[in-house]
């Protein structure tokens, strides 16, 4: 069945009686299951995004790939970081992404995910290509399979202090 307008006519058996109804079939939008809160930073860093390493993080609406607010993360190495407890499955696979840029050249920064177990021993620590662009956003994403025995997994910004430069991140998805 496609999207638009359909005329459905029934028939008695005997054809003796009809009755006609018009439709509209709407397409159907499938939304990717978020495991995240709060992925484009628009509620600021107290919903979901409460691991601080390094206290040089905050919010911006200056620079950010869409809505209302971005990630900040400057100056000095550090991130932000998620914590996730429920949602996923050991053994499967999961792609992390989102839209990264540097305020200059010579800085690096990374996405990533940290698989741990209930004692808080790191299972993996999965992180994508390097972030080096700072001329535009652009997607950034890591493809990793959680490890047998996690039970909660730490989504995470970081950058490394390298230059003086600053990290912006926006619009994860899980």
């Amino acid at each position: 069945i496609a999207a638009g307008n359909a005329t459905i006519t029934a028939t008695t058996q005997d054809g003796n009686k009809t009755a006609t109804s018009q439709i509209t079939v709407n397409r159907l939008v499938v939304t990717p299951s978020l495991l995240l809160i709060n992925p484009g930073f628009e509620d600021g860093l107290s919903s979901g995004w409460t691991s601080d390493w390094g206290s040089n993080t905050l919010i911006t609406n200056q620079i950010k790939n869409s809505g209302l607010n971005g990630l900040e993360i400057g100056s000095q190495s550090g991130g932000r970081a998620q914590r996730i407890t429920a949602g996923f499955t050991a053994g499967n696979q999961y792609t992390l992404s989102a839209w990264a840029r540097l305020s200059s050249a010579g800085s690096v920064g990374n996405i990533g995910v940290l698989c741990k177990n209930s004692s808080g021993a790191q299972l993996g620590n999965f992180y994508g290509s390097p972030i080096t662009n700072f001329d535009a956003f652009l997607n950034k994403s890591v493809t990793f399979t959680v490890p047998a025995g996690t039970t909660s997994i730490e989504v995470y910004a970081y950058y490394d202090g390298s230059s003086s430069g600053k990290l912006y991140v926006d619009d994860f998805t899980l």
